[in-house]
């Protein structure tokens, strides 16, 4: 039996994040197991740190959520609950950084294994110094709930390790200005923009070099390399094709051949190719699921049209995406 485009695993956002989305629905006063039933997930994967679910039933978590609670802010209201806590190892390490240079740096290289559908660039512009928010998700509620808590908890990741001296110049999301912005500025207690090219948080780049107070570099680095066993652990449990899946679905302006994808996992095309036929898969195969699931996205926002999404999704001809749709749809009446 084909696995289901909609049961793709490992798409999605570990534990924490979840909680954070099952107290909002609780706090509103809904009943936040009866939101999980709905999508057939039991009330005690809140508890599970490695919990993760596919796209499809994380988009549709988020939708409920909103709809739910009544609260279009949704995503702010998670980020704000989601501390240094929510973080494990990683945030650990981070409570020691001794720079914000260090610190967003760390934060580059770990956020993905926090929040997998999202990446960070670090980016100098002037006398600026970015931390860019990079994902794949069409526009819409859900990519905008996801961005949105993102945001917010790198902001009070910040926050807490700047501990004053170092102050966020303004957060920027690459949206439209949302009906609840004044919430948001007040939430967030500093300048929010919105409609610029980028979607992230940005300091003065005379900042990110001094000395942070609560900053110890032995235990820093003691901390980091818990923060990699921890991570290196969590990937010898996942499948190649888990991984193969994140790195595409974290790729903007389509989609890497074999070689690039092996040489942005570390590995030899070969390797890849082997360990993925061990697992009964392929990459052209990756490839045409994470396709299927993004369509599946793009399909439910309005505004979007065919050939628009065959450009998004890498697709040269508008026919090929069209025979490719009719295929998943296919796929997924078989299962």
């Amino acid at each position: 039996m084909r696995m289901s485009i909609d049961r793709l695993p490992d798409l999605s956002l570990a534990g924490p994040y979840l909680r954070a989305i099952a107290d909002c629905v609780a706090g509103s006063g809904a009943d936040a197991p009866a939101w999980l039933a709905r999508h057939g997930l039991p009330a005690d994967s809140l508890d599970d740190a490695a919990f993760e679910l596919p796209l499809a039933v994380f988009a549709d978590l988020v939708r409920d959520a909103i709809a739910t609670t009544g609260e279009p802010a949704l995503g702010l209201l998670v980020g704000d609950r989601l501390g240094v806590e929510s973080h494990g190892a990683l945030g650990a390490a981070i409570l020691r950084g001794t720079t914000l240079r260090e610190v967003s740096g760390l934060l580059a290289a770990r956020l993905d294994t926090r929040a997998p559908l999202v990446a960070l660039d670090l980016v100098a512009a002037g006398d600026e110094f970015r931390l860019v928010v990079r994902e794949a998700l069409p526009r819409g509620v859900v990519r905008r709930a996801l961005l949105e808590a993102v945001v917010v908890a790198l902001a009070r990741l910040i926050a807490t390790v700047a501990q004053g001296t170092a102050p966020i110049v303004r957060i920027a999301f690459d949206d439209r200005e949302p009906p609840y912005a004044s919430f948001a500025r007040s939430l967030l207690h500093r300048p929010v923009r919105w409609r610029e090219r980028y979607t992230g948080i940005v300091l003065s780049a005379a900042d990110i070099d001094v000395p942070l107070r609560g900053g110890d570099p032995v235990a820093f680095a003691a901390l980091r390399r818990r923060a990699d066993a921890e991570l290196a652990r969590l990937t010898c449990e996942r499948p190649m094709s888990a991984a193969v899946r994140r790195l595409l679905l974290g790729r903007r302006g389509g989609l890497p051949r074999l070689p690039a994808a092996a040489r942005l996992l570390h590995l030899h095309p070969r390797t890849l190719h082997r360990r993925l036929a061990a697992e009964g898969t392929s990459y052209r195969a990756l490839v045409d699921e994470v396709r299927g699931v993004l369509a599946r996205e793009y399909l439910a926002e309005p505004g979007w049209t065919v050939p628009e999404i065959a450009a998004a999704l890498g697709y040269g001809d508008p026919a090929n995406f069209r025979r490719a749709r009719r295929r998943w749809r296919a796929g997924h009446a078989s299962t």
